[in-house]
């Protein structure tokens, strides 16, 4: 009997060239969280491939891990998936959320990790972030999209949770969620 064996760099060859920009919106939020927050800049930890465009070999068991995750005092602070916009999804229409990510996000959730996704869109100058309680209203609001083609020249389906921009935080309120966090830490580990 023969098994199919899944190609583990698909969807790295399907997303091309936008791995750079991926890295590049990972890479602009850590400055963003170090200009505000410098104790953490050794405290963080990026996801296998998350600041290289480079096309990275990422095992399968690693799929839809955060792209940074901060910690305070050895304990983690949050994960966060950065997402960089793709072409035609530029609020005011709804926010999309890759669906695997957040059944990730999720499970981490249940077991005491907290998620967040955060988006910038350069095009309108707005940042929003939405964490599992933001999205789970939404959960069943999944829609696929055919975004990308792959060598072949098929669609290729992705399956998104869709959320209205007014119900997400922006950017600048998850900064200062990581600022109220960290005082929180602070103050019970006596630092």
């Amino acid at each position: 009997m023969v098994t199919f064996q899944p190609d583990p760099e698909y969807w790295k060859r399907i997303y091309g060239d936008l791995w750079e920009t991926a890295a590049a919106a990972v890479r602009s939020l850590h400055e963003k969280v170090i200009e505000r927050y410098p104790e953490l800049e050794d405290q963080v930890d990026f996801g296998l491939g998350a600041t290289t465009g480079k096309k990275v070999r990422i095992p399968p068991g690693q799929k839809h891990e955060a792209d940074i995750s901060y910690y305070w005092d050895y304990k983690l602070l949050c994960h966060i998936q950065v997402s960089a916009p793709q072409r035609g999804r530029v609020p005011p229409g709804d926010i999309w959320i890759l669906e695997g990510k957040y059944k990730l996000a999720v499970d981490k959730e249940a077991a005491g990790e907290k998620t967040w996704f955060y988006m910038e869109y350069p095009l309108t100058g707005k940042t929003y972030a939405l964490d599992v309680p933001m999205i789970r209203p939404f959960e069943k609001n999944v829609d696929t999209k055919y975004l990308k083609t792959d060598r072949s020249g098929r669609w290729v389906p992705e399956r998104y949770i869709e959320i209205p921009p007014n119900k997400a935080s922006s950017g600048e309120a998850f900064l200062d969620w990581i600022g109220q966090e960290l005082d929180l830490r602070k103050g019970k580990s006596g630092v």
